[in-house]
């Protein structure tokens, strides 16, 4: 069974990707091609279990919460977390897992955050960001909704990640697989962005908000190797993605499935749909 290669009209093709869509586009081709051509979503998990997925989400809703609310204690901290988690809490492993490591996660994260703040004229939280790209004459658009964007007094930006998961190494930013906050530092340099004018990045922060051991890791892409000039790295992304934009435009590019996943073992969504199990075993 060989490996499917869908190459469909240009005219059907996706136009307006968010940041976390490129990502998928570089590492799963097949994956775009069946959300945004085909329009097949993925169905939830059957019998009860909580989407993993859910984990990252209740995570950000509680710190954007905590942002909201003004007041900067570990008491604001553990508040919003029960707003957002409350509605989940009945389940075993939001109970048991994820609200105590969230918890972990807290004490840990008040300490970080004061230090951040130092300096900073101001903090935006959950802000949306378009970027207008005209590839080969054809217009595209490039969304964001970034988690959080520290104004210095300068005017100049920080932009800030928060992830329950992995974090992506130096190299696999450096070489454009993972992409997403050197694209949203482009989008703030170049395109719109709710409450905020246009702005240099400065730096790029991961947070990894994991609540495990340890329960908090910070890590800003300028002390990354290969990483230290954000701004080049960002405006070398954003010409990569006009590259790869305008590849999809030429009607013999397939979208094919798993090209570069982060490990060979991930799951792709689609794996079914692509029939992996079948082509995997033998070759292409």
């Amino acid at each position: 069974w060989p490996m499917p290669r869908p190459a469909p009209p240009v005219s059907l093709r996706p136009r307006h990707l968010s940041v976390t869509e490129i990502e998928k586009l570089i590492r799963d081709p097949y994956a775009i091609f069946a959300r945004h051509v085909l329009r097949l979503q993925p169905l939830e998990n059957l019998g009860g279990a909580v989407e993993p997925r859910l984990r990252g989400i209740l995570f950000h809703d509680a710190l954007r919460r905590y942002a909201d609310s003004g007041e900067r204690s570990l008491a604001a901290v553990l508040q919003a977390g029960q707003e957002a988690f409350f509605p989940y809490i009945a389940h075993p492993d939001v109970r048991h897992f994820w609200w105590p490591g969230f918890k972990r996660m807290a004490t840990a994260f008040v300490t970080e955050d004061a230090v951040l703040r130092t300096g900073i004229a101001a903090s935006l939280t959950e802000r949306k960001a378009r970027l207008g790209l005209v590839i080969a004459g054809v217009e595209h658009s490039l969304r964001a909704r970034i988690d959080r964007i520290d104004v210095s007094q300068r005017g100049a930006a920080r932009i800030i990640d928060y992830k329950t998961g992995t974090v992506p190494s130096a190299r696999q930013i450096e070489t454009g697989l993972n992409p997403q906050l050197t694209l949203e530092a482009a989008i703030l340099r170049h395109g719109e962005c709710e409450g905020q004018p246009p702005a240099e990045v400065e730096d790029l922060v991961y947070i990894r908000t994991s609540g495990g051991r340890p329960p908090l890791e910070v890590f800003p892409l300028s002390a990354m190797k290969g990483l230290a000039d954000v701004r080049a790295v960002a405006e070398a992304h954003l010409a990569g993605l006009r590259a790869l934009l305008e590849r999809y435009l030429d009607a013999g590019q397939p979208y094919v499935p798993r090209a570069a996943m982060f490990k060979e073992r991930d799951a792709s969504d689609y794996d079914h749909l692509s029939r992996f199990a079948e082509w995997s075993r033998g070759g292409t």
